[in-house]
């Protein structure tokens, strides 16, 4: 999400557009409205050592 989109999510938002994109695969492509329980920014930290940025 964070490079195709600019949104920086965390792991309970991730699964929550893993889950949409299933859903709109079996029921087509629709108008949807996703809440994302959490942001990217409590990982950035690890997302920094994983990407070996720091």
């Amino acid at each position: 999400m964070a490079r195709r989109d600019g949104l920086l999510i965390g792991l309970s938002s991730g699964a929550v557009v893993k889950a949409h994109e299933k859903i709109s695969s079996e029921f087509g492509e629709e108008t949807y409205v996703l809440i994302f329980p959490d942001d990217g920014f409590k990982y950035v930290e690890v997302f920094e050592s994983y990407l070996g940025m720091i």
